[in-house]
C-alpha cells in the first residue's frame, strides 16, 4: 500500500487530565473513504479533534503527506487542506446561511473563488441555495449539518473529518447525506467518518477501524467487516 495521506501513530491523548487514547494508529490513504466506530466515549472524537490540532499529544506522531504535524496548529492544519466538521452545532446562528459560507471562504482568502466553490456546495445542497438568505439559526437541524458541511466543502479539504453527521437526522436524511459523501469522495476528497451508525458507516468506508476503551483493536475492508459473524460483539 502506498504511503498514507494521513496516518496517526501510536497517539495517546489526555482529555481533562484523563488518558482516553491509547496507542492509537490508523491511516487513511489520498481518496479513500474511512470510517472509524465504536460505543460512546471510546475517544474517537478525541482522536479526530487531536489529528487537527484541537488537543495535544501525550505521544505518538500524526503525519501529514508524509511530515509530522503533531505540534501544528488548527488554522495551519485547515490552510494545508485538513478540515473538521463537528458533531455539535459549529455555525453562526444569526447569521444566514450565504453569510456563514461566505466566512469560510474569507478565513481562508477565497473570494476570488468565490462563486466557483459555493457552485460546488449548491450542487450537493440545493436547499442551501434556496435558504440561502435565511438565518442559520431557523433551519432544521438537518439543513444546519448541511451547512457545517457546505462550510468545510468551500475550502476543499483534502482530508474531511466528520464526527456523527447522521446524529439527530431522520432516516431519509441519513441516506441522502450518504449520497452526499459519496460524491464528496468522488471528488477527491479522503474522508476519515467518525459514526455511531454502524451498517451507514461500513458501507460508506472501503476500511473501517474499530476503536474500544481508546484502543484501535480492528482494521479491515468493508468486505471483511460485512462477512463478520461478531460484528456486535466488538461493541
Amino acid at each position: 500500500m502506498a504511503a498514507a495521506l494521513l496516518e496517526t501513530k501510536n497517539v495517546d491523548v489526555a482529555y481533562q487530565a484523563k488518558q482516553v487514547v491509547f496507542k492509537a494508529s490508523l491511516e487513511v490513504q489520498e481518496g479513500e473513504f474511512v470510517s472509524l466506530i465504536g460505543h460512546n466515549g471510546a475517544g474517537k472524537t478525541t482522536l479526530l479533534k487531536t489529528i487537527c490540532g484541537f488537543l495535544p499529544l501525550l505521544g505518538g506522531d500524526i503525519l501529514y503527506n508524509g511530515r509530522s504535524i503533531a505540534r501544528r496548529s488548527t488554522e495551519e492544519n485547515v490552510r494545508d487542506g485538513i478540515v473538521f466538521v463537528h458533531q455539535e452545532k459549529s455555525l453562526f446562528p444569526n447569521l444566514t446561511v450565504l453569510e456563514n459560507l461566505k466566512i469560510a471562504a474569507y478565513a481562508l482568502d477565497l473570494q476570488a473563488e468565490l462563486e466557483q466553490r459555493l457552485a460546488t456546495v449548491y450542487s450537493l445542497f440545493p436547499i442551501l441555495k434556496e435558504r440561502g438568505h435565511q438565518l442559520a439559526k431557523t433551519l432544521s437541524g438537518g439543513q444546519q449539518k448541511q451547512v457545517a458541511i457546505g462550510m468545510a466543502i468551500l475550502v476543499r479539504p483534502k482530508v474531511l473529518l466528520l464526527d456523527e453527521p447522521t446524529l439527530g437526522l431522520s432516516p431519509n436524511l441519513v441516506h441522502e447525506l450518504g449520497r452526499v459523501l459519496r460524491e464528496i469522495k468522488e471528488m477527491g476528497t479522503s474522508i476519515l467518518l467518525v459514526e455511531q451508525n454502524v451498517g451507514m458507516a461500513i458501507n460508506l468506508a472501503e476500511r473501517v477501524f474499530v476503536m474500544k476503551t481508546g484502543q484501535i483493536i480492528l482494521a479491515a475492508s468493508k468486505q471483511e467487516m460485512l462477512a463478520r459473524d461478531d460484528l456486535w460483539d466488538l461493541f
